[in-house]
């Protein structure tokens, strides 16, 4: 019964909403015991879910001791649907708990069916007035000044807006009072909500540019955008925001990371989590792109946003730290010379990783620490043969691991054999690496070749000048000191 929904519903549950979830069962089918076997066998394989162990045959015989015949699949069949009934009530209540805005429309439509107009006029009044009320004054010029905190964020002036078409189409007539202006507050309220989206996602496509390459369609023409500055002062915080952050990925400059960090310090608690996700990568995404450039004085920088990310778990997700993650942070910590900072992060995080990476999650951080230690005899206890990557990236990043280590150790037939298995890795037929994984990785192969072939060359300016000539390429700061290491 893998495909069962109990069971797809139950696979997307994090730790804490399972836990959750267990004491609203308990609440709920006191008295259906068959509800609660069902469960508990589900949950007892969380959140492998083995496929074997869903057989519908293997249900019937372990958990109800009944054969496999058509009529007891059937009753099972039912008995899943109850619990899926009930996991969808579960989510439901869980979603109207954590979303206020929610309840609040809910509570808007009941006001217009019982037609307590008045009540309606009270809670749009009461939550339109808040974000006003906290405008400052309008600046003469366009400055990063402290901005509103109200409303941050993306849903609050499209609910604002549905608000108000609540109230006006309850009406039972067209009012043409002087003083009716619903309709007017929301036609401002929506225009706001769609360029806030719009924003939005300009920035993410623009983001996912630097990531994989993809060009993304045009959202504002130049003028619109060239316009901005000179028409911030009328928007609130949350538009401000995702206009800095798309600043900075269209234009990747020092100024406008620095500028959206202020603003994010001054704002980000009024944000909702996501919100606050997004523009905290948006800031390390810069902090990466400025290393690559040489800016050494980010990797303090980029190690100080990935520790907060940690530690209000912006970067977790359901109490999890991905593998690459941790990585990330490793290495980061690695080129800052923290070295003591990097094995604690990896000693405080590991039980973090998810069950199913966390082998090769925690075998690669140690292996990226000990190269940095230079360690390089101790790297093939962590990255043995033995050793199943069920990610692919992370494989590639063992595998690159694997070659630095040979190269220091001047192992060269080990470094052959792994230049080789890297190759092969990138040529594979299925898609499993975009084109800049394959050119970064491509390139570093090449790099590591030459370097190899230097070995007692005076080759020192024209590796540096090819080195340069890379624009994609992984271990760029490594490959530049074993340049430097080189005979003039």
């Amino acid at each position: 019964m893998h495909n069962n929904v109990s069971v797809q519903l139950l696979k997307s549950f994090g730790i804490h909403e399972l836990d959750a979830c267990k004491v609203y069962l308990e609440q709920k089918v006191s008295n259906d015991k068959q509800v609660r076997l069902l469960f508990d066998y589900l949950i007892s394989d969380y959140p492998l879910f083995d496929d074997q162990k869903l057989e519908t045959e293997r249900v019937l015989n372990d958990l109800f001791m009944k054969e496999d015949t058509p009529q007891q699949r059937k009753n099972l069949q039912n008995i899943g649907y109850k619990l899926s009934i009930i996991l969808k009530d579960f989510l439901i209540e869980q979603e109207l708990k954590n979303e206020e805005q929610l309840k609040e429309f809910l509570l808007a439509m009941a006001y217009i069916r019982l037609g307590h107009q008045d009540l309606l006029d009270k809670l749009i009044n009461g939550y339109y007035e808040k974000p006003l009320s906290e405008q400052p004054e309008k600046p003469k010029k366009f400055t990063r000044e402290k901005v509103p905190t109200a409303g941050l964020n993306i849903w609050h002036n499209w609910h604002l807006h549905r608000l108000h078409y609540l109230r006006y189409y309850s009406r039972s007539t067209v009012k043409t009072a002087s003083g009716e202006n619903s309709l007017e507050d929301s036609l401002q309220q929506l225009n706001l909500a769609h360029l806030a989206a719009k924003l939005r996602i300009a920035h993410e496509m623009e983001t996912l540019k630097n990531i994989n390459g993809r060009k993304p369609v045009p959202v504002f023409s130049q003028e619109e955008f060239y316009a901005f500055p000179q028409q911030l002062d009328q928007y609130n915080s949350y538009i401000k925001l995702y206009f800095y952050a798309y600043d900075l990925a269209l234009y990747l400059s020092d100024e406008s990371y620095y500028a959206l960090k202020q603003l994010f310090r001054e704002t980000s608690t009024h944000l909702s989590k996501e919100d606050q996700g997004n523009l905290l990568n948006a800031l390390i995404n810069y902090t990466s792109f400025a290393i690559k450039k040489g800016k050494d004085t980010f990797y303090v920088e980029a190690l100080d946003l990935l520790k907060e990310g940690l530690e209000t778990k912006l970067l977790l997700q359901d109490n999890q730290i991905s593998p690459k993650t941790l990585i990330n942070i490793v290495n980061t910590a690695c080129e800052a010379k923290q070295f003591a900072e990097a094995e604690q992060l990896i000693k405080k995080w590991q039980s973090h990783l998810p069950i199913t990476r966390k082998d090769e999650g925690l075998a690669l951080a140690n292996a990226r620490l000990l190269l940095y230690e230079k360690k390089f005899d101790q790297i093939a206890e962590y990255l043995s043969p033995k050793l199943i990557f069920l990610d692919k990236h992370l494989e590639l990043s063992a595998k690159t691991t694997q070659i630095q280590a040979n190269y220091e150790q001047k192992n060269w037939i080990s470094f052959e054999s792994n230049c080789e298995s890297l190759k092969v890795m990138l040529r594979r037929a299925e898609n499993r690496y975009s084109e800049q994984h394959k050119a970064s990785y491509g390139n570093f192969i090449k790099m590591a070749k030459s370097l190899q072939l230097a070995q007692e060359k005076k080759r020192k300016e024209k590796l540096k000048e090819k080195l340069k000539a890379y624009g994609q390429i992984v271990c760029k700061s490594w490959l530049l000191e074993k340049i430097m290491e080189l005979k003039d």
